[in-house]
């Protein structure tokens, strides 16, 4: 585990030259999609934050 921990970390901080050129629209897609993702996740996360209040919230009958 240790091995590959090492290896992604020396291939993310490892400098390569990129030859390549980034569009506007390529940023603005990727800020889209992460945007996106990050609405998504609050939505869900709140969603399950509120059912599990309202199941230990919930109020017994008194005829039972």
């Amino acid at each position: 585990m240790n091995k590959y921990m090492a290896m992604i970390i020396m291939i993310a901080v490892y400098p390569v030259e990129a030859h390549a050129y980034i569009n506007p629209s390529t940023v603005s897609l990727v800020f889209a999609a992460v945007a996106g993702s990050v609405a998504v996740l609050g939505y869900y996360t709140r969603a399950i934050i509120y059912k599990i209040q309202s199941f230990f919230s919930k109020k017994k009958d008194k005829n039972s």
